[in-house]
């Protein structure tokens, strides 16, 4: 085996890994802490009778979050977790550790709805330790975390229409209407 598919390999698992954990924490823990849903500032316009939504969720929360379901599983491959959210995109910063092997891992994603009204994400950069991924390993792990994130959230999913992902000021808002 190469040294390049080795760390290929390395590199896709630990995208899974963090992908897993964030995805899994849905299903295994309540509805974060403290969260209450935003009111939006201006009327939703839908041009259906389905009723809209807004779901916001602050850097903190989703921080307290994936805390929990770390500290839940001792055999986690990421630790020191940490979720950004600067304007428009998420930076997802933590360490990789498999036995003797620790190295820092960073991901910046841009979550956006398409045109289906499906939640999708797009892996802008991502790096583990000081090697950066080129754009055809984006690529892959965008594929990756949006298979991991459909199956994980298809049965809620199927009932809602996201029409928009906004993250500004430090926290993401989710819009929609019920299908």
């Amino acid at each position: 085996m190469t040294k390049q598919s080795s760390f290929l390999k390395i590199f896709i698992l630990l995208v899974l890994v963090t992908a897993s954990i964030s995805c899994n924490l849905v299903s295994t823990l309540n509805p974060f802490p403290t969260l209450e849903p935003a009111v939006p500032e201006t009327p939703v316009l839908s041009t259906s009778n389905a009723p809209a939504f807004t779901y916001s969720i602050t850097e903190s929360q989703m921080n307290e979050y994936a805390a929990s379901a770390i500290d839940n599983n001792p055999d986690a491959f990421i630790q020191d977790l940490e979720i950004t959210l600067p304007e428009g995109l998420a930076e997802i910063i933590g360490q990789f550790v498999q036995g003797p092997l620790k190295t820092e891992i960073r991901l910046i994603a841009r979550p956006y709805a398409d045109a289906e009204g499906n939640l999708k994400i797009e892996v802008v950069e991502a790096d583990l330790g000081p090697i950066p991924m080129g754009s055809e390993m984006l690529d892959t792990i965008s594929v990756y975390i949006e298979d991991i994130l459909t199956s994980s959230l298809e049965p809620a999913s199927m009932n809602y229409r996201i029409d928009s992902v906004l993250i500004t000021g430090g926290v993401l808002t989710l819009s929609g209407q019920q299908r």
